[in-house]
This record gives C-alpha cells, structure tokens and sequence, in this order.
C-alpha cells in the first residue's frame, strides 16, 4: 500500500483530505514541522501532502525536504483559501497538484492513484538524475 504523509499544523483544515486518502493509502498526519522531517528522513513515502494556507507549516516542510536532499517528486498540496500568491508559491516549489476538500471523494482517490501510477511507470526525474521505467 502507498505510503503518504500529510504535514499540517491545523488539523481541523486537512481532516477531510486525510480522512479520504486513508480509506485508500497508508496515510501518516503530522502537527509539527520537527517530526514531520524527521519521518521523512527516517521512513520512505510515496507522497507528501501539505497545507498551502496562511500560517501553515508547509512550505517551510518543502524547504527542509530540499535542504536535506529527499526527494520531493510527488508533492501535493491541500488549499482551502485558494489565494493565488499560495498556489504560485506551491507550484514554484514544485507542487503537482492542488487538492482542497470539497472534492469528491472519488476524485481525491482517484487523482492520486493516478499521480502515483505515473510515478512508477513514467520518467522520474531528481535533481541531474533522470530514471526512464
């Protein structure tokens, strides 16, 4: 089962998102920047999900995940604001998708099934490395 980690310093905003993903994933949810980078760099994901709304924690997560070289192929993000500014930056930082959560849920599971399908048999590319399946 794939593996996603959710960062998000205010549950109550990705709960939904979480509560989808988890039917269909190995879905971890973390409050705090520290442990949501230790997890990363102690356990292998799939995917990251972050909130991309004002004060959250996750562009500085994306940052600390560059600064320590793991790889941030399959970032996705959650917006509930939809302010533009947050989505630029997001998708600056190499987000892939934006997800909020009045989504369906079919097109939630679906949308990442089909972004992690193209993971394992499209190219994936890090920094100067580039893999073709």
């Amino acid at each position: 089962m794939k593996k996603i980690l959710i960062v998000n310093s205010d549950s109550s905003s990705s709960s939904k998102i979480y509560h989808l993903l988890k039917t269909n994933f190995d879905t971890v949810f973390v409050e705090d920047l520290c442990k949501a980078i230790e997890a990363a760099t102690h356990f292998d994901y799939d995917a990251f999900f972050i909130d991309i709304a004002e004060g959250q924690i996750g562009f500085d997560f994306v940052k600390s995940l560059k600064k320590n070289n793991i790889s941030t192929s399959q970032l996705f993000a959650i917006d509930d604001q939809k302010i533009l500014k947050s989505k630029i930056e997001a998708l600056s930082l190499g987000v892939k998708d934006i997800f909020s959560s009045d989504m369906h849920q079919d097109e939630v599971i679906l949308r990442m099934k089909n972004h992690l399908e193209s993971r394992e048999f499209g190219t994936n590319k890090y920094k100067d490395l580039k893999v073709e399946l």
